[in-house]
Order: structure tokens, then C-alpha cells, then sequence
């Protein structure tokens, strides 16, 4: 458990370092970038004006980061909701009767991308202490 947390608060600060570092500031105001479309460019065309390097900076890693935080802080939910559910007294032939409650109102609670992850935590936990 102690372990879960310190690569929990080293991936909240890898977060935060790419999140707040990865942006970046241009130097030029609005006001200095009303008149910068593309000589091509028109409005019936289809072609985008043109933009600096700057101004399309996306912070991939952080928001890969962003992801496998989000996604291993619900795998330990649901390491810690199996966990204790085993020592409240559920056993492996009862929670085989109510699995697919279990799972369902992980999709309520989780949504259909999170549930997996939840039910996959709570079942490696539940099974290994049973």
C-alpha cells in the first residue's frame, strides 16, 4: 500500500511538471496577431491560416500521464474495495452469485471506460486473498 502511494504522488508531480511545464507563453499580444492570416487564406477556400510552432503545442505526455494516473487510482479502488469486501465476509461462491451486480454498478459508478479497471483491481484482490 505504501508503495501504491509514492508512485501515486510521483505520477500526481509528473502531472503537474508536464501539465504546467509543457505549456508555453507567446511573446506576441492578440492585438499583434489580427492581421497574420496567410495571403491565400480566405473564407470560402477551406484553408486554415497559418500558426507558429508555438501556438499548437500539445503536452502529449501529460496528458498520457494524465491517463495512467486517472487509470491506476481506480485499479487501487478497486484493489481496496475487494480487499474489503473479503475481510466484511464475502466469499468466492457467494460473490460468484452477485459478479454481474458487482459489475453493473461498477458501470454506474465508473462509467464503461472505467468499470473494466475497477472490476479487473477488485477481482485480482478479492481472488488472491481467497
Amino acid at each position: 500500500m505504501v508503495a501504491t502511494k509514492k508512485v501515486g504522488r510521483a505520477a500526481l508531480a509528473v502531472l503537474l511538471a508536464c501539465v504546467l511545464g509543457g505549456t508555453t507563453a507567446t511573446s506576441a499580444s492578440a492585438s499583434d496577431k489580427v492581421g497574420t492570416a496567410a495571403p491565400h487564406a480566405s473564407l470560402g477556400d477551406g484553408v486554415l491560416p497559418a500558426q507558429d510552432a508555438e501556438s499548437r503545442t500539445i503536452p502529449i505526455f501529460g496528458i498520457v500521464a494524465a491517463a495512467a494516473t486517472v487509470g491506476g487510482s481506480i485499479y487501487g479502488a478497486g484493489q481496496w474495495a475487494g480487499e474489503r469486501m473479503f475481510h466484511a465476509g464475502l466469499r468466492r461462491a457467494e460473490y460468484q452469485r452477485v459478479k454481474w451486480q458487482v459489475r453493473s454498478a461498477a458501470v454506474g459508478v465508473f462509467s464503461l471506460a472505467g468499470a473494466p479497471i475497477f472490476m479487473t483491481g477488485f477481482e485480482n484482490k478479492f481472488y488472491s486473498l481467497s
